[in-house]
């Protein structure tokens, strides 16, 4: 089955947009976006702290009456009780201790090198979120080059960095990724992660088609405005089950 997947960086319990790793700003709160993605069908959420430290309880709270798969990492967090379904890390010595804690299968590691990713599965990663800081942000495709660089790695591998449009997604996962990941492109564009997959299911990819949960009446759904959600009234909040 291959996700597609959102990714959320967040800074001071704010989700926030930038190019390049660079030129923060806000685009809407934690909580909002979670549920505005899993209204939307999103099949899974990749939250990366951008602090330094990892806030765990201020992405709980945000998480409370969204029902998905997530992974979240950034920011050093704590694993005795790490509350999410997986963690992404960056470094090989973080990698080796969060294993021990978490089991492989949880270990998510954030590369954008062939080096960072023979470091990382020599650690014991599980699966591989594949990252370009010159594509962050700037909606001009995925870097496919390190995506079939990265094709015969026997992990799950993830595509980020870069999607602009629903082709990006398919070029990705036929160059080798297992799963397609957009943060900029949901936000600040109207394409959505039901047409994606609808696009993705002709073009022959298996994709997970759910039916819409019971978030409200579609008038009470949040949307987004400017590249900000919206401030919905009385919503209530599901999302969508995993």
């Amino acid at each position: 089955m291959n996700q597609v997947m959102a990714s959320l960086l967040v800074r001071n319990g704010q989700v926030v947009k930038g190019k390049q790793w660079n030129n923060w700003r806000v685009v809407g709160t934690l909580a909002q976006t979670c549920q505005l993605f899993a209204y939307r069908q999103i099949d899974s959420l990749a939250i990366l702290c951008l602090d330094d430290a990892f806030d765990a309880v201020t992405v709980t709270n945000a998480l409370k009456d969204v029902f998905l798969p997530v992974m979240a990492g950034g920011g050093n967090p704590k694993l005795d009780l790490f509350p999410f379904d997986a963690v992404v890390i960056k470094h090989p010595c973080e990698i080796r201790r969060a294993q021990e804690r978490l089991g492989k299968q949880s270990i998510v590691a954030a590369v954008n090198s062939i080096t960072t990713v023979e470091d990382a599965l020599q650690a014991g990663a599980g699966q591989l979120l594949l990252q370009s800081k010159a594509r962050d942000g700037m909606m001009h495709g995925y870097d496919l080059d390190f995506i079939r660089a990265c094709r015969n790695y026997m992990v799950p591998k993830i595509a980020s960095s870069g999607c602009a449009d629903y082709e990006d997604m398919h070029m990705a996962l036929s160059e080798g990724a297992d799963h397609v990941c957009a943060g900029a492109m949901w936000l600040f564009t109207d394409r959505t992660p039901q047409e994606a997959k609808n696009y993705l299911s002709l073009k022959g990819w298996t994709v997970r088609h759910s039916q819409r949960s019971g978030f409200g009446p579609a008038s009470l759904a949040p949307t987004i405005r400017n590249g900000t959600p919206a401030t919905t009234r009385n919503a209530g909040r599901s999302g969508v089950p995993s």
